[in-house]
């Protein structure tokens, strides 16, 4: 009998820095790993539990881009416009609140964190960019912040494109819904940020965890296959270490992506392809400890003959 879903990731692990920078420093270690259950228990599907990596005011010099507030002309009647810097006053109070949550969600005071905290972050930004009068966008540099906003241009309207604030107000509040076991409203606040951050590997696999939490394995693997996509088009990337959320690296995201789609398969008793897929992540890293115990257990369910 396969074990109940568990958040496997301790919060003071997820939330082990708090600084005025948004995510984790790539010299900080990653978070330990979460205890695994018995293999003949088996394998436990586990959240990403760890923060955005870079600020959303970093661009290179290289790269040229609208300044703050200046509109950039996306053609079809479209606009962009790009928020202030993380410096500027707006950014500095958004901040405050989140980082007030943060230390919330640390104490297990997430009731709290999401009132006092993530709430007031999104209110306070959605109070200044009216999301019923331009779409937003979150980046966390300007550079992948203006490519999301000109992809959302191809649908007309005016964008405008965030630091990284909201999105990381909707990701920790996810997470305390989670840890409050209100996951239905915990996807529904991912949905969003995966709608803000497009293509973000780190809160597609959040995602697509509190899917396969709920037993939605289709929908669950659906959204693995899109953490898989978008990890890999990040590997591809020339400047793919700097851009990886989270401190992982792009091989971390495939491998977290491929486990996951691993347990939604597993689930859906297709067990020969969750093999397939454990064997995948294996190829990626030999040594990702999780997918060497699920792929034991998917042998151990296939029986003696299992090659």
């Amino acid at each position: 009998m396969r074990s109940t879903l568990a958040r496997c990731i301790p919060i003071l692990a997820l939330l082990a820095t708090t600084s005025t920078s948004c995510g984790k420093k790539a010299q900080e270690a990653a978070p330990a790993a979460p205890p695994v259950a018995d293999v003949a228990a088996a394998p436990v599907a586990e959240p990403s539990g760890v923060e955005p990596a870079t600020t959303g005011d970093e661009t290179p010099a290289t790269t040229p881009t609208p300044t703050a507030n200046e509109p950039a002309d996306a053609g079809g009647n479209s606009t962009i416009t790009l928020g202030g810097p993380a410096g500027d006053d707006e950014a500095r109070q958004a901040r405050t609140w989140l980082d007030a949550g943060i230390a919330l969600a640390k104490e297990h005071q997430c009731e709290q964190a999401i009132a006092d905290g993530f709430d007031k972050t999104i209110a306070f930004l959605e109070e200044r960019h009216d999301p019923t009068k331009t779409k937003l966008r979150c980046g966390r540099t300007s550079v992948a912040g203006l490519g999301a906003g000109l992809e959302a241009a191809l649908g007309g309207g005016d964008i405008t494109v965030l630091g990284p604030e909201l999105c990381d107000a909707l990701f920790y509040k996810a997470y305390c819904l989670t840890e409050l076991d209100r996951v239905p409203e915990a996807e529904a606040v991912l949905v969003r940020a995966c709608e803000l951050m497009p293509g973000d590997p780190m809160y597609l696999a959040e995602l697509g965890d509190a899917q396969q939490r709920q037993g939605k394995s289709e929908a669950a693997l659906a959204t693995f296959e899109q953490a898989l996509a978008a990890a890999t088009a990040l590997a591809a990337e020339p400047d793919a270490a700097e851009r990886s959320p989270g401190g992982r690296t792009p091989v971390q995201w495939q491998t977290r992506a491929l486990r996951g789609l691993g347990y939604a398969l597993v689930e859906l008793g297709r067990l020969e392809d969750a093999r397939a897929t454990y064997r995948r992540a294996l190829d990626l890293d030999p040594n990702d400890e999780a997918a060497k115990k699920e792929l034991a257990f998917v042998n151990e369910k296939l029986g003696p003959g299992a090659p």
